[in-house]
């Protein structure tokens, strides 16, 4: 007796569409997904760079005005120059700049100040004066304290260094009397070296001047 094949088994033409189907699923989720991380590494890698050329911009205007004026401000007398972070402080001694219990700029220190003017006027930068006394007190009509002498010889500087032709909305004074010493005040050295005047160029914005862009 003849057995009879058993039929093959019914293939349908379109079912490779299905898998097919999937396999594009999962290509399009696949760039999908690299796209979206691409995306967001842009967005950091940006603002990263952005911040260090900041920082480096910062840095590098400091550096390059120290280096294009080395020569000029070593010539100025009495000055000595120290760098901090987001500025360059000049330091005067008071006797280069003052008789003692005085405001009254010495005439003598009249042509120090005006090379530093000439440096600083064409700056974008701001500029703030500080005085600093000793711990000796004095108590006069004028100067009851230590503190309204510091602020007085900030603000002889400042007045003499506008009339220069240094901006006036670049100007600020500070007085700090005797809190700042940066020697022990139980020498006479000492207390000399704490008797000064500085002039600190700060390249930071203030908010007041982002106001006005």
């Amino acid at each position: 007796m003849r057995r009879e094949k058993n039929p093959a088994p019914e293939v349908r033409p379109s079912s490779w569409l299905v898998s097919f189907n999937d396999l594009l699923t999962l290509l399009l989720t696949f760039f999908i997904l690299l796209v979206s991380l691409s995306s967001v590494q842009s967005t950091y890698l940006k603002a990263a760079a952005e911040s260090l050329a900041q920082t480096f911009e910062r840095v590098g205007t400091e550096g390059a005005f120290k280096d294009a004026k080395k020569g000029t401000l070593e010539k100025i007398k009495g000055l000595n120059v120290r760098e901090e972070k987001n500025s360059l402080r000049f330091a005067l001694n008071e006797s280069s700049l003052f008789e003692k219990g005085s405001a009254e700029l010495r005439p003598s220190a009249h042509e120090a100040l005006r090379q530093l003017a000439e440096i600083v006027k064409s700056e974008g930068i701001m500029i703030r004066v500080e005085g600093h006394t000793d711990n000796v007190p004095i108590k006069t009509e004028r100067f009851p304290s230590n503190w309204e002498l510091s602020v007085a010889r900030a603000d002889s500087i400042v007045k003499f260094m506008a009339e220069l032709g240094v901006p006036a909305q670049k100007l600020s004074v500070a007085g700090y009397a005797d809190s700042r010493p940066i020697a022990p005040n139980n020498t006479e050295s000492g207390r000399a070296m704490n008797r000064r005047t500085e002039i600190v160029m700060i390249w930071q914005e203030e908010k007041w001047q982002e106001k006005t862009k």
